[in-house]
């Protein structure tokens, strides 16, 4: 049990207890316990499969679940092979988290180069920082909004785009091309 009385196995109970005691009195205390509980550094990659919306409408649902399907199974190894965590999928993205950013990378780079042999285009978005992470499906923090956009949204075919976190991490490492307030992995 915790100071709060609650079960500390538990997570998502003891995080909306704290949310919910928290008040202009107590922010900073119940805020530094927040982060002492579900704070840590994690790498955050978001995948999103180039293409969906219009395999959708051009060859059916069927197709394009068919599709997910067979990225799935192929990318799933490259996750486990590199110690990532795969948080959550939404149709054709994939939300990972990694304790170290170059197992990151490494993935990132691995899943792109398994999808391309397999006909299937992914655009890939990287974030590192202090982030909160509750339970086993849940994250937030400006890092894994900015993977999120880079993945999501920003990246085309075969991309790999990373925060500026990334990039003060491992310029140094790898070949990094600056564009507008991300960068572009040469791989």
């Amino acid at each position: 049990m915790d100071s709060f009385g609650h079960n500390l196995f538990d997570s998502d109970k003891v995080f909306i207890s704290l949310l919910e005691k928290r008040n202009e009195n107590n922010k900073n205390i119940i805020d530094k316990k927040i982060w002492d509980l579900f704070g840590n550094q994690y790498a955050i990659v978001f995948t999103d499969m180039v293409g969906f919306t219009k395999i959708s409408s051009e060859k059916g649902i069927i197709e394009s679940v068919s599709k997910i399907y067979t990225m799935f199974k192929i990318l799933f190894p490259c996750i486990e092979k590199h110690n990532g965590i795969l948080l959550s999928t939404i149709a054709d993205s994939m939300l990972i988290v990694f304790k170290k950013l170059n197992n990151a990378i490494k993935c990132s780079i691995a899943m792109q180069k398994t999808s391309s042999e397999n006909s299937i285009e992914l655009c890939i978005g990287i974030g590192y920082g202090k982030i909160l992470k509750i339970g086993d499906s849940e994250v937030f923090g400006s890092e894994v909004n900015i993977a999120s956009k880079l993945g999501e949204d920003i990246a085309k075919k075969d991309e790999i785009l990373v925060s500026e976190n990334v990039y003060k991490k491992l310029k140094n490492k790898y070949d990094l091309e600056k564009r507008d307030d991300h960068y572009l992995m040469i791989h």
